[in-house]
């Protein structure tokens, strides 16, 4: 490059690198150099100024073109990679609602059971009391009476009466709570046999049902 020190030259300006204060370097065609300074030795420290400049502008400009040229040769990768990782995520998503779904509906089936138990025991334990009974396996002594007179005693359990009364929830509920459909009274009779006796008109057919041997219901007999 020629360089000229604030000689007037009318070529044309490629690039101007001002200092200030008066002092710049300007790149004109040709490959020129004009150069605002007092003196020789400052106009030299502004030419070399500025080639620090101008190498460190033209080394940002190549970093900045190659990743432009990263950033656009990217994309074809970076979609496809993010395809693949949102449908991981969906199908993630997906699967995890599904689990979620699951628990929630055992969580309530659980809640739904329970309730059901705690119901059956407490309609039981209200049974039991009503008709003063411990539990549904120990029996009561309770007073057989012709004309209105005590005669013997009998052993009952908490299955015969519910049996006598036509109550076929509660027959249902004494089997599940422990009680032994074919638990005898102390004169040797089931809750069926002293249900089938006190029927009338149908009166005791569920409970008939529910205490039914099972070789008796096959074939509907």
């Amino acid at each position: 490059m020629k360089v000229n020190v604030t000689d007037i030259d009318t070529r044309e300006v490629i690039e101007r690198w001002d200092k200030g204060d008066g002092r710049f370097v300007e790149l004109r065609k040709g490959d020129r150099l004009l150069v605002g300074a007092p003196t020789r030795e400052i106009a030299d420290q502004l030419v070399e100024e500025w080639k620090e400049q101008r190498k460190g502008r033209e080394g940002r400009d190549s970093n900045q073109a190659s990743s432009t040229e990263a950033e656009a040769a990217e994309p074809e990768i970076s979609t496809a990679e993010e395809e693949e990782r949102q449908e991981r995520q969906r199908k993630e998503k997906e699967a995890y609602e599904a689990a979620e779904l699951e628990r929630q509906k055992a969580e309530e089936e659980r809640v739904r059971k329970e309730a059901k138990i705690k119901e059956r025991k407490d309609a039981v334990e209200e049974f039991l009391k009503l008709h003063a009974f411990t539990d549904v396996q120990t029996p009561k002594r309770v007073q057989e009476k012709v004309l209105g007179l005590p005669v013997k005693s009998k052993s009952v359990y908490a299955i015969h009466v519910a049996a006598e009364l036509a109550d076929a929830t509660m027959v249902d509920m004494l089997i599940k709570e422990g009680a032994d459909p074919q638990q005898k009274n102390s004169a040797g009779k089931t809750a069926f046999d002293l249900a089938k006796k006190k029927a009338k008109s149908g009166s005791h057919d569920a409970v008939l049902m529910a205490l039914r041997p099972a070789t008796a219901r096959v074939g509907g007999a």
